[in-house]
């Protein structure tokens, strides 16, 4: 299974294992060349709670490329992400009673 959004893709090593390979969305700048986006390995083997922590990290070092920031500053963001993706699994369970009601 491949779990992909516009700055990361998850793939699943196995159909019956817990562990991912996540790739995140960076830009390449080769000398005298013209920057591109592309899709880098940034872990092998990882379980699913860890990559949606590298993937809130990835997001805030995007935003924060040349500041410095406090720690309040970076948990409270992290904490901000992390609920956003939160969010879909909230929605997903949601979605999940509704089938589930509508069986019955």
């Amino acid at each position: 299974m491949v779990i992909e959004e516009k700055d990361f893709r998850m793939t699943q090593i196995s159909q019956s294992s817990p562990f991912w390979d996540l790739e995140v969305l960076k830009t390449i700048k080769p000398k005298g060349g013209v920057a591109r986006q592309e899709l880098t390995n940034v872990g092998y083997g990882m379980t699913l709670g860890r990559c949606l922590k590298s993937i809130v990290n990835y997001r805030l070092a995007c935003k924060h490329t040349e500041d410095v920031v406090s720690m309040k500053q970076y948990l409270k963001e992290y904490i901000a992400e992390l609920k956003s993706i939160k969010s879909y699994i909230d929605e997903a369970i949601l979605e999940d009673q509704k089938i589930e009601e509508g069986a019955e």
